[in-house]
Formats: C-alpha cells, sequence, structure tokens
C-alpha cells in the first residue's frame, strides 16, 4: 500500500516506522512495548518515560480505554445531565420559577463527545511529549521479544524488544539490576540478534 493511502486514523498518529530505527531483522526496536492504551498502559508507558526507555504503546483505539472513551468519563457526563434537569425540574422548591425543562439529546451528546475528545487530546499530547510511539492496531505478541502490530486497513509492522535482554532492567538510579525472569534468560534475548 502507498504512503498516500493510508487511512485517517494513521494520518493522525505517528507510524512506528517514521520516528523509531528499524534493527536487522526489518523490523522496528523499542526498550519495552505496552498493549492496550487504557488506564494501566498509558500509565505504564509514562512510567517507563521516566527511565529513559524508548517505549510503544499499541492500542486498537485511541488512549484512554473503556474509561474514557466509552465508561467512566461518558457516564459522568449523562449523570451531569440528569442532575441539572433533576435541579432545575425541582426549582421552584428553592424558590426559583421556571418552565418545565426539556432535555435536548444532540446538545447533551454534542457535550459529552467533545468532553471526551478533549481528554483523549490531552492524554495524546503527554504521551507525544514524553516520546511514547502510540501505535492504532491488534497488537499480537509473535515470539520471544517480538510484537506485531496489524492497522485497520491490514498493514503490518513488528516491533522488537530487549534492550535489557540480558543486563536488566535500569533501577531509578540509571544502574542495571537483575532480572529473574525466563523472559531474561539468554535462549530469550538470542531473539533479539538477527542475521540478515
Amino acid at each position: 500500500m502507498a504512503s498516500g493511502q493510508r487511512t485517517t486514523t494513521n494520518q493522525k498518529l505517528r507510524t512506528a516506522t517514521s520516528l523509531a530505527s528499524a534493527d536487522s531483522c526489518g523490523g522496528v526496536v523499542y526498550d519495552i512495548v505496552i498493549l492496550g492504551g487504557g488506564p494501566g498502559g498509558y500509565a505504564a508507558a509514562l512510567y517507563a518515560w521516566n527511565f529513559g526507555l524508548k517505549t510503544a504503546l499499541v492500542s486498537n483505539e485511541p488512549p484512554g480505554g473503556t474509561c474514557l472513551l466509552r465508561g467512566c468519563i461518558p457516564a459522568k457526563q449523562w449523570l451531569q445531565v440528569a442532575e441539572v434537569f433533576s435541579t432545575v425540574r425541582h426549582a421552584a422548591d428553592f424558590g426559583v420559577v421556571s418552565s418545565p425543562p426539556t432535555l435536548d439529546w444532540g446538545a447533551a451528546l454534542s457535550r459529552k463527545t467533545k468532553t471526551v475528545e478533549t481528554l483523549v487530546r490531552g492524554l495524546s499530547g503527554l504521551l507525544k511529549q514524553r516520546q511514547v510511539e502510540v501505535l492504532l492496531g491488534k497488537g499480537r505478541l509473535a515470539g520471544p521479544g517480538s510484537v506485531v502490530v496489524t492497522s485497520s486497513d491490514g498493514e503490518r509492522t513488528t516491533l522488537w524488544t530487549g534492550r535489557f535482554g540480558q543486563s536488566g532492567w535500569p533501577s531509578s538510579a540509571g544502574e542495571s539490576s537483575a532480572v529473574s525472569s525466563p523472559a531474561c534468560s539468554p535462549t530469550w534475548a538470542a531473539m533479539f540478534t538477527c542475521s540478515s
């Protein structure tokens, strides 16, 4: 697919190949790849930035997850609409005379949508400021140290992880410390080294 034919979604977000260096295997190399853009995912990505880790966040929707996009935040907006409606409806109880309220669903929906879009824009800006690469698509573990991301238009990108495959994760002081995990065994780390 030609680069000019990318979907609108991919045009809005940076693609991995435009900002990250490709390794000898033809994929893109990161210190950490996070699957899921909800509160756990974006918080982990921002936390990784504190340690200087080159980070990718893979999500099939804009960052924010269910809570921001269609759960908690939209529900709170609808509860606010109901509260305002009820307050106006019972205004006479407080000595305020008004006509009975009517609900403009279109205006209420527009307000909810604007609130969600504003928060998504702010979160996306924070991730960009912290140099977290956001990729829209479905991420799948493809083997030790590799993630394949398939975008909505079917384009696939391979991401590799493993800068700390043998030496361990950095400590808060910036030094390496040992990690006891099968993922950091020499066999797993060998996956990170590819020959052409």
